[in-house]
């Protein structure tokens, strides 16, 4: 089966630039950033710092919950948001996002795994990887036939390893904020960054 035959919703994500029309209330959200994607998961952290506009923005160009998310430009990455927001952050338009799947033949972490790790390889290297990613071909990306059963037994395991490179990757981040903060008692406001 292919992606386009499992998700409802395909479309990519905004160009904030190309907003056009009436002002309105101003809009608050942040951005998906490739750093925010990791091992199919999303450090909340590494979004972009919160931005304003003036314009509506339709909630379709917003992450959801279940949402798989998947960049079109090298590095390929792929992510899916398994808990609801607090706030909004804007999917742009250099990234994909497939909703809405079927979920009596697929589980969302299962297709943002294999996704990940085989399915985006396989289409580069069927388009001897030339050029960015297009809708068309992440809708004709085929899945493995795989009992529903079998996939979630599997994501079970692989859901606790991503989670763990994630907490990592947060360590990492706080181990830089600690080192920042102790060069900058130890020069002051000598230390360019």
């Amino acid at each position: 089966m292919k992606i386009g035959d499992v998700f409802s919703y395909i479309k990519n994500g905004i160009d904030t630039k190309k907003i056009s029309g009436r002002v309105s209330e101003v809009v608050v959200f942040k951005k998906i950033l490739k750093e925010s994607m990791k091992n199919v998961k999303f450090i909340e952290s590494r979004f972009s710092e919160a931005e304003r506009l003036n314009h509506n923005i339709d909630s379709k160009y917003m992450l959801h919950k279940d949402d798989i998310i998947i960049s079109l430009k090298k590095p390929y990455k792929v992510a899916c948001l398994s808990q609801e927001l607090d706030y909004n952050v804007l999917i742009p338009n250099h990234y994909i996002v497939l909703r809405n799947i079927d979920s009596s033949k697929y589980n969302t972490l299962f297709v943002a795994n294999y996704l990940n790790v085989v399915g985006i390889d396989n289409l580069i290297n069927e388009l001897d990887n030339q050029r960015d990613l297009t809708l068309y071909d992440i809708e004709n990306i085929k899945l493995p036939d795989i009992p529903l059963s079998k996939q979630e037994n599997m994501m079970n395991l692989c859901d606790s390893i991503n989670e763990k490179a994630v907490c990592y990757e947060k360590i990492m981040d706080n181990d830089l904020k600690i080192i920042e903060h102790v060069m900058m008692e130890v020069l002051g406001d000598g230390c360019d960054r």
